[in-house]
């Protein structure tokens, strides 16, 4: 955490807690300026304004005022800061010119005309009052959307199409026909469900019902995910080549200079559009999604709910279906939107033997020892690997040394699709940048082994074949976005008579070559955090975990990283490691559930 930061003086208040590291300068600046433009500000605004920044830097949507502290590592002189008590924070709040005051319960925006005040105060939650408007507003698009049908639908031959796909209805509930008949008849449909358990071939099918219904001709259908990536993943697994993936920000055309050019009043010109991985997906961009549907169109959305969600505030997804579930206190439930949740249970990928499924399944319902004790059982795809045994950690090294290895014979052979194919069968999948198994360990790990081994070139030529590439920012002259990946290919430049290297990207089924000196942000990819594997799969993955406190130490992640792997993971993890991560689940600090659940 930063400490050395200068707090301005219209916000000294915060003084004792930047000396302890609760805010980056980003927060302080935000808490400064309001101080500024509203005189007289009681130092418990400033610091619910200051952690509201912070709340959204950390992926949070608000606030808690009873749990303001709850996720900020404090270490024992830290939490003895003015903290002020929730009563206190209450009676300010609720008395500042600063703050709009809404009900818990409050369904409406702010009116035309109305004024704008900084903060917003529920009498739970402190919001930024653009992150409490895109709360409501999806909430609201997703309370009228579950409660209506799609107009002009005729419900006898969708089911006759369904018989003609999946055959004739059964004793047996097909959860996957009922995903795909909820999308052809109602205006939202939400398709959760774990690694192999069919939710790419319910798309599928989807498609093919929507083609055999238009009687063959093409409909107007979008298929999008939050990532480069995964929009290339989710063209490449869905059999229907007529219609290719894109991210939600070209969809929607966001760009760093403008707006979104589809919203309300100028809405996507599709009648069904189908959102993969959209657990990654933030809360802002979501609204904006759900702003620029046409009244009619029907949205899909699809993904992992226990997976990861966006680094950016929000878990939407998640909350979705945390809403169709009933509230541990009230019993409340939204039975529209349940009505609306196919959750798929069935794994069609892994065997019923197998240790990936059993392990990941036990991470996902919180069993510390049942995790403990199936990563001790022996099964063939998974191994547990101490950190502190010299001999199990130089073992796995070898081995993923050896992968890339592999890599580096391909691209220098000029096999471009050798390489690449080579490049996603082994990869190491970190909790974080830093330190012992972090990224940037093995990345030098590997790429020293391989510069002293079978490598023609020194420690100050980063471009040799076989690197593996990452984009790290939005190349839009290029069509790269942050997350796509490619290799550094030694390739044949007949005219010179000279072999040439060339970054090349597999996209839409074609390979993209480009020069070094083409490329924007990037870097080394022979290692990734678990956030940037998200919508990535690999037929043997290394899942590495720092030791506690580590912050970074939750469920969601050690889940997210075990289900990158297809066919064997190796977890290279302490047993205190595993027991934080299993026992901390990633909670992100929301109103939606609880909009959700009070329109019943």
């Amino acid at each position: 955490m930063t400490t050395d930061i200068a707090v301005p003086k219209s916000a000294q208040s915060l003084e004792p807690f930047v000396a302890a590291g609760v805010f980056e300068p980003i927060d302080i600046h935000a808490a400064g300026s309001l101080a500024r433009l509203i005189t007289g500000l009681e130092p418990e605004i400033i610091l619910g304004a200051a952690l509201a920044m912070r709340a959204v830097r950390e992926g949070h949507v608000c606030v808690l005022v009873d749990d303001a502290y709850a996720d900020i590592d404090l270490s024992d002189n830290a939490k003895k800061l003015p903290w002020p008590t929730p009563e206190k924070w209450r009676s300010v709040l609720t008395a500042s010119p600063a703050v709009r005051v809404v009900e818990p319960s409050e369904t409406v925006v702010v009116a035309p005309g109305e004024a704008l005040v900084p903060l917003v105060f529920d009498g739970v939650r402190i919001y930024l009052d653009r992150y409490y408007d895109y709360e409501l507003k999806l909430a609201d698009f997703l309370l009228d959307r579950s409660g209506s049908e799609r107009i002009n639908v005729d419900e006898s031959e969708i089911e006759k199409t369904l018989d003609e796909i999946y055959g004739k209805l059964t004793g047996e509930i097909d959860y996957q026909r009922e995903a795909v008949r909820r999308a052809l008849t109602g205006r939202l449909t939400v398709i959760a469900g774990g690694p192999g358990t069919g939710k790419t071939f319910t798309i599928n099918r989807l498609l093919k019902a929507s083609r055999i219904l238009d009687g063959g001709r093409p409909r107007a259908i979008a298929l999008a995910a939050p990532t480069g990536k995964a929009a290339a993943r989710m063209t490449e697994a869905l059999s229907d080549g007529e219609i290719k993936a894109t991210t939600l920000h070209r969809l929607l055309n966001i760009t760093p200079q403008h707006p979104a050019r589809f919203n309300a009043d100028n809405p996507l010109p599709f009648d069904l559009v189908v959102v993969d991985e959209a657990s990654m997906v933030q809360l802002a961009l979501m609204t904006q999604l759900f702003t620029a549907l046409s009244p009619n169109a029907s949205v899909v959305l699809v993904g992992d709910p226990s997976q990861l969600a966006s680094v950016e505030a929000g878990a939407v997804l998640g909350d979705i279906v945390t809403a169709t579930t009933p509230d541990p206190d009230s019993g409340s439930v939204n039975v529209a939107l349940a009505d609306c949740t196919v959750t798929l249970k069935r794994n069609h990928r892994f065997s019923a033997e197998s240790g990936i499924a059993e392990l990941s399944q036990l991470v996902d319902a919180g069993e510390t020892e049942a995790v403990l004790s199936c990563l001790r059982a022996g099964h063939d795809d998974v191994v547990w690997i101490d950190p502190s045994n010299p001999d199990d950690t130089a073992r796995v090294e070898q081995e993923t040394i050896a992968a890339a290895t592999q890599v580096v014979n391909a691209a220098r052979n000029g096999n471009a699709e050798e390489a690449l194919e080579k490049s996603i069968e082994h990869n190491v999948v970190c909790a974080t940048r830093y330190g012992k198994f972090g990224v940037h360990y093995w990345t030098d790990k590997i790429q020293n082994e391989l510069l002293n081994t079978i490598l023609d070139c020194g420690a100050d030529r980063p471009w040799y074949a076989g690197r593996p590439i990452m984009i790290t920012h939005n190349d839009y002259l290029n069509n790269l976005f942050n997350g796509d990946t490619g290799l550094v290919v030694s390739q044949s430049n007949s005219a010179q008579g000279l072999d040439e290297l060339k970054v090349i990207f597999a996209q839409d089924g074609e390979l993209r070559r480009f020069n070094s000196s083409q490329l924007g942000e990037h870097t080394t990819w022979w290692a990734s955090t678990i956030h940037k594997t998200q919508g990535s799969e690999f037929d043997r993955v290394v899942v590495c975990l720092p030791e506690p406190p580590a912050r970074v130490l939750a469920r969601e992640l050690l889940y997210t990283g075990i289900t990158r792997a297809r066919a064997h993971v190796s977890v290279v993890a302490s047993e205190a490691a595993l027991r934080m991560a299993i026992e901390t689940p990633a909670l992100r600090a929301s109103g939606l559930v609880g909009h959700l659940r009070q329109s019943e």
